[in-house]
């Protein structure tokens, strides 16, 4: 239990201490803007039939300019924001980040590469992950969202695509 409540507060703090607030963005700057939404197929217990729910997850946006990213080098530091870049050979904090079932974000405009992972449970599919390259520019909004699989393995990659 204390190892748990560590793993949590350290989430926190990382989750907190490593994304930019809403007002770093430079007003007089350009500006873009991320709403994404994560959901995962589940069967309905009254009806029986597969719906789209929204699941609790975790979010991470890093800007990709001029780095190259090795997701599977950075080890159990993804969960807090942090990934390992090959290019530096060091480990680099997410530029934004989101604990929810959706991330609403006002960012800079670039290319970012997007992560979300399911939050830890006991349910089928926790910590399933997917990832996804992304470019927005200046004054634009970026709608998009991931829709994990029903049967979707604990700790398992699934194409961001998937069920799209």
């Amino acid at each position: 239990m204390k190892n748990l409540f560590s793993f949590l507060l350290l989430l926190a703090v990382f989750t907190f201490s490593g994304c930019k607030k809403d007002e770093e963005v430079n007003p007089d700057e350009e500006s873009a803007k991320v709403d994404l939404g994560v959901f995962k197929i589940t069967q309905d217990p009254a009806t029986g039939k597969a719906v789209k729910a929204p699941i609790t997850c975790t979010i991470w946006m890093w800007r990709t300019e001029n780095r190259d990213y090795d997701i599977a080098a950075s080890g159990s530091e993804i969960y807090v924001g942090r990934i390992f870049d090959k290019t530096t050979k060091t480990y680099v904090s997410a530029e934004y980040g989101a604990i929810g079932v959706v991330m609403t974000e006002k960012i800079k405009p670039g290319k970012y590469l997007v992560y979300v992972v399911i939050n830890k449970s006991d349910l089928p599919g926790s910590q399933a992950y997917s990832y996804k390259n992304v470019e927005i520019g200046a004054d634009q909004t970026l709608n998009f969202k991931k829709v994990f699989s029903q049967n979707v393995g604990t700790m398992q990659f699934e194409d961001w695509e998937k069920n799209q």
